[in-house]
């Protein structure tokens, strides 16, 4: 009573704007609430001296398969962390901000070496960038594996290749321990276009893991090659 219909009319208008607004910041801050900032890591890890063939020969690799792992490994001061920081700029450069899904195990850093805290950022960053909008229900490495088989789908049509960076994978929490902790936030097998270019020490115990994964491209800088 008193409400004309245009005036019932705004307010209703007003109200779903409201709701949907609600909705949409839900669904950013639930995308959001596991992104880790890395940008003072990064910023670690200046600009890459001596190193191109590397580079090149990791590009390559990339490049000339459909689909992998590069495991580079090497002590400490090898250069391993400011070889993959190389690849993600190179990589963003070329496909632009945020493209990269990426992450860096420390131990000194609050939860940043913890499989769920590694699973949760590695999927808010997938999340970003997928334009698939049906979210599922699925969650933790299931949700990891159907985004990388869409993710990787969408950056087939624009010839690019997905690729994730992930340093430090032996300051693991639990990294000492029987269970194989590297299958908690990486997945056993990767779909098509779909890449993970990671980092270690190489007496990791837990490597072993890995170096089972097909399409394992190894690059030790210890070696005199390097």
């Amino acid at each position: 009573p008193g409400i004309h219909f245009d005036n019932a009319d705004r307010l209703a208008v007003g109200v779903l704007r409201s709701k949907l607004y609600d909705i949409f910041a839900a669904a950013d801050q639930s995308i959001s609430a596991g992104l880790i900032d890395f940008a003072q890591e990064r910023m670690r890890h200046g600009e890459i001296i001596g190193r191109r063939e590397a580079l090149e020969m990791i590009r390559g690799w990339i490049d000339g398969a459909s689909s992998g792992w590069v495991l580079i490994k090497g002590g400490p001061g090898s250069g391993k962390s400011a070889i993959l920081v190389a690849v993600l700029n190179q990589l963003e450069d070329e496909y632009g901000a945020e493209a990269i899904p990426y992450h860096f195990l420390r131990r000194e850093q609050g939860n940043w070496n913890e499989p769920d805290a590694v699973l949760r950022n590695l999927i808010a960053r997938l999340e970003r960038i997928s334009t698939f909008t049906e979210r599922g229900t699925a969650q933790g490495l299931e949700r990891l594996s159907a985004l990388l088989a869409t993710v990787g789908q969408q950056y087939a049509t624009n010839n690019r290749r997905l690729v994730l960076v992930v340093d430090g994978l032996d300051e693991v929490a639990g990294a000492n321990s029987t269970e194989r902790v590297l299958g908690r936030f990486l997945p056993a097998t990767l779909p098509e276009n779909t890449f993970i270019v990671c980092a270690s020490r190489p007496n990791y115990p837990q490597l072993g893991w890995l170096e089972q994964r097909s399409g394992l491209r190894p690059m030790d800088l210890d070696h005199p090659q390097w």
